[in-house]
């Protein structure tokens, strides 16, 4: 990542989401890129839905990544 980036990424043993959702999303760093993978099960899960999960995160994280326009908090 990027010197200055308020993002830190920490190597950590990956487990399978909960019980309840097995829902579970891996974040990895691959040189200065961060890499994601989402793992679900068909059964519980439309693409549709993990995708709409996917795109509200990367909009996450985007913002936090953003410069900081004048004059918004």
């Amino acid at each position: 990542l990027a010197d200055g980036c308020p993002v830190e990424v920490r190597a950590t043993a990956a487990g399978t989401g909960s019980a309840a959702t097995r829902l579970s999303l891996l974040c990895w760093s691959d040189g200065p890129v961060l890499r994601m993978a989402w793992n679900f099960p068909a059964p519980l899960f439309a693409r549709t839905t993990v995708a709409r999960l996917d795109r509200a995160f990367r909009a996450e994280l985007a913002a936090l990544l953003a410069p900081e326009e004048p004059g918004v908090p």
